[in-house]
């Protein structure tokens, strides 16, 4: 559960990727109180490699499906907050998913209920055609989030969460150890001395959606669309759109281990139709691609200490993927210099 705002979710899934969208049918408690809520119907459960958190699909009697959120009630405020950013992405023609009318309602104890339209779609695939589906929809997305209403209240939190992980920085230069590895962390602050001032960039930032792992993006089985999703760290995610564009490539193309030239060319297809919707494409690189990754590892790795100092429990995977993220770059270097300048 989250005992500060400032910090981040518990992951939804290990690794880097989710396995696909499998249901199965659900016989836990969340399962049956969501059936004593809307008296009857069937419950399924989302496997495949997620976490303790809990999705599901509802079908009642005549066959229409929702789909299912259990969250804390003291998590709910992260939820309605990030719906309407939802509300207002919806109405301006951006693919995304709100939370339908008369919820959250209250389950058991302190779990809450999430009740949205189920969606029928596939995670994205390592195509020319999907890259360019996704290229659009964040290109459109971050102009819509430029005139977002709040706006401000983004910047606001942005800068608290950057100072909380200022301080943690300080803490770990002088000598305080925290998390299985405090030597590690140590050596990533060396080695990216100003990440903070990265972060901080204030020419050309806005808000962002702050999270586009693989598992926030999804591509319609109707139509073929992209369709983002969970924008609860949008409410403290201000920051230059190049973060975000380094993050797709990070989570959707370098995984993929393929060779060079298919890892361009998709990379290609993904700037190439983010830059289709934006109006001034003017310094969309002002920090390379590389550091870019550098920073946003090393912002999680001092979250993560955060995380541990406040009694949240953090995975000892999601320690290692964030130090294996940082390493890794480096293997990338001359590859994403290239893709620097395809713009």
């Amino acid at each position: 559960m989250i005992l500060n705002p400032q910090l981040p979710n518990v992951p939804a899934y290990a690794g880097m990727r989710p396995d696909k969208r499998i249901f199965v049918p659900a016989v836990d408690q969340n399962a049956k109180m969501i059936r004593k809520l809307h008296a009857g119907g069937e419950v399924h459960l989302m496997v495949g490699g997620y976490l303790d958190n809990k999705f599901y699909k509802y079908i009642d009697e005549q066959g229409s499906k929702l789909f299912l959120k259990v969250v804390p009630e003291n998590d709910t405020y992260r939820y309605i907050q990030a719906n309407e950013i939802c509300k207002f992405l919806e109405v301006n023609d951006v693919y995304t998913n709100v939370i339908i009318d008369g919820y959250p309602q209250h389950l058991y104890d302190d779990w809450m209920l999430l009740a949205y339209e189920y969606i029928p779609g596939r995670f994205a695939e390592l195509t020319i055609e999907d890259m360019k589906a996704i290229g659009v929809l964040v290109g459109k997305l971050h102009v819509v989030l430029r005139s977002l209403p709040c706006r401000d209240m983004i910047a606001g939190k942005t800068k608290e969460r950057n100072s909380l992980i200022k301080r943690r920085a300080e803490l770990i230069r002088n000598g305080y150890d925290s998390g299985p590895q405090p030597d590690r962390v140590r050596e990533m602050l060396l080695q990216e001395p100003e990440f903070l001032e990265m972060l901080r960039l204030e020419k050309g930032s806005q808000p962002l959606h702050g999270d586009l792992n693989y598992g926030n993006i999804l591509l319609s089985e109707l139509n073929g669309n992209a369709i983002v999703l969970d924008f609860e760290d949008t409410l403290h995610s201000w920051y230059h759109p190049v973060f975000e564009i380094a993050f797709l490539i990070e989570r959707f193309i370098l995984p993929a281990k393929t060779d060079t030239e298919t890892i361009k060319e998709l990379s290609s297809a993904l700037i190439s139709s983010y830059l289709t919707q934006q109006d001034n494409i003017n310094d969309l690189f002002p920090i390379p691609l590389d550091t870019c990754l550098r920073v946003l590892s090393l912002r999680s790795v001092l979250l993560l200490s955060e995380m541990e100092d406040k009694g949240i429990y953090v995975d000892s995977n999601e320690w290692d993927k964030f130090f294996s993220l940082f390493d890794v770059v480096a293997k990338y270097k001359s590859l994403l210099d290239e893709i620097n300048l395809i713009n």
